[in-house]
């Protein structure tokens, strides 16, 4: 079911003509960042089948605004571990702060730095709490990437660790399960895997990814086993935890894609959900990758019974962390021995020869990497 949320819907009376959205963060306690070019920020919360919405107050205007007046704008917010928020600010930087921070009692702190008459769209916070801003061209940004880290004082500018790399055209900057910053330019894809160099006051190491030179990359989404999800002009590509390897290429030729183009990605590692967002539509598919349990009280499998070779095969559901799973008889003959990252698995019916197995009940014994967490379940099996 869709519906739709009106600049009007969303900011009332205080909504402007040609105020327009230009980004959206979902947050870890479940809420959306809605940002615009003229009303500034919104957060979109849900509860049971209702969604509202709730405007920035005057204090975030105050912040936020263009030459003292009422017009706000907000890029893409970044989140730190904490809850507190960054909030980009899309001006020239002649006339206030580049970058806000939201804090947890709801006060804000502005960041100025030495990077005046840019334009950022894009911000991320690394684990030592470095934040990364993307100065895109098309928004009179020099298509730099600024950091800089305020070494816990706020309010002290004079000591903060600052700096800027010429990567390329940043479209998207994403930190990943492991702390590298991922960064998709308009000519492939860089990563910095020892973001913590520049607290000791060493430039960055920025290693471009072999597999994705001369895309144009659009997004990058992380899945719930620290693989990247890479939208690009040429199809959607997902990458090793390292971005050493290719594991998938979906493109217009082998999905239902009406498009190559692919805009955007986003991924609900809860459910297993992908969303796909093409120069010709939407689309949504599931994966297998999905968040680990923290143990095996919940783990399921279906469909119950198992019908092999015509069903693909039978999920593995709610797995704690770093499985490894073992398909045995009653009797205790092994069968089938399997490993996962993920919180799901499937098993398609067949023994470790690649044969189909008969009909009868299977155990399946699960134990978890740290050898700390265990359980077993039953799986019934028809063969036809």
């Amino acid at each position: 079911e869709w519906s739709n949320a009106s600049r009007k819907a969303i900011f009332g009376s205080k909504a402007f003509a040609n105020s327009r959205f230009n980004a959206l963060t979902p947050m870890s306690n479940g809420t959306m960042w809605i940002g615009s070019a003229g009303n500034g920020f919104a957060i979109g919360s849900k509860a049971f089948d209702t969604i509202s919405f709730s405007i920035m107050d005057d204090e975030a205007r105050k912040q936020l605004a263009i030459n003292e007046g009422d017009y706000t704008v907000s890029g893409k917010v970044a989140e730190e571990r904490d809850g507190s928020v960054w909030i980009p600010r899309l001006t020239t930087g002649t006339d206030g702060a580049l970058i806000v921070k939201k804090n947890l009692d709801g006060t804000y702190s502005r960041y100025q730095g030495n990077a005046r008459s840019k334009t950022f769209t894009l911000a991320e916070i690394d684990n030592n709490k470095t934040v990364w801003l993307a100065a895109l061209k098309s928004n009179t940004g020099d298509g730099n990437v600024y950091y800089f880290n305020q070494k816990n004082t706020i309010n002290d500018e004079s000591d903060d660790i600052r700096g800027e790399l010429a990567i390329g055209e940043v479209n998207i900057i994403k930190r990943d399960a492991s702390g590298f910053m991922w960064f998709g330019t308009g000519a492939g894809l860089s990563v910095i895997y020892s973001p913590s160099a520049i607290l000791s006051g060493r430039q960055p190491n920025v290693i471009s990814v072999a597999a994705m030179r001369g895309q144009v990359v659009n997004d990058i989404a992380i899945d719930a086993i620290n693989n990247k999800w890479i939208a690009t002009e040429n199809g959607l590509y997902v990458l090793s935890e390292d971005g050493s390897e290719i594991l998938a290429t979906c493109t217009q030729r082998n999905t239902l894609f009406q498009s190559s183009k692919i805009k955007a990605i986003a991924i609900d590692n809860k459910q297993g959900i992908v969303y796909v967002a093409t120069d010709e539509g939407l689309y949504r598919g599931t994966t297998s990758i999905v968040n680990a349990s923290p143990d095996y009280a919940s783990t399921k499998c279906y469909p119950q019974p198992f019908f092999p070779g015509i069903q693909t095969g039978v999920t593995i559901d709610c797995l704690a962390q770093e499985s490894g799973i073992s398909i045995v008889t009653p009797s205790g003959m092994p069968i089938r021995s399997l490993k996962t990252q993920s919180g799901r698995i499937i098993w398609d019916g067949k023994n470790e020869f690649g044969e189909y197995v008969p009909t009868g009940v299977y155990l399946i014994i699960m134990q978890s990497g740290n050898q700390d967490q265990s359980g077993i379940i039953k799986c019934a099996v028809v063969r036809k």
